[in-house]
């Protein structure tokens, strides 16, 4: 039979792969907070260049200087995002399989070399 699904077996793989989990989290967050970041520089510095034109470039300045950071960071890191993501992914699915097969990881090697490693070693072939 094809179902063979246990959610507590699955619960507990993702458990024994959390770094995996949180770093994914991580990358996410750093990319919300780039994304900020882009956009607040931008708006400040078109806001500073619309000084020289009176009030009513400022506001101007800002919404283009805004617009223009966050399609800048937009533009990099939607590939920036998709290979770090891909990556962790792999080297993620690499670990989970290596735990179904084995039913345990290896002593004294963290999991995120270990996927890293099975990762370097498949691309090579």
């Amino acid at each position: 039979m094809l179902w063979d699904f246990e959610i507590g077996h699955a619960l507990a793989l993702m458990g024994r792969t959390l770094p995996f989990i949180l770093l994914r989290i991580a990358v996410y967050a750093g990319i919300a907070v780039a994304y900020v970041l882009a956009t607040g520089v931008g708006a400040g510095l078109g806001w500073a260049i619309g000084e020289v034109g009176g009030p009513e470039v400022r506001a101007s300045g800002a919404f283009w200087g805004g617009a223009i950071g966050f399609g800048v960071v937009a533009a990099v890191l939607y590939w920036l995002r998709a290979y770090i993501l891909y990556v962790l992914k792999a080297a993620h699915i690499a670990v989970l399989v290596a735990l179904i097969d084995a039913g345990r990881c290896l002593k004294g090697v963290p999991r995120s070399s270990r996927g890293a490693r099975r990762l370097q070693c498949a691309s090579r072939r």
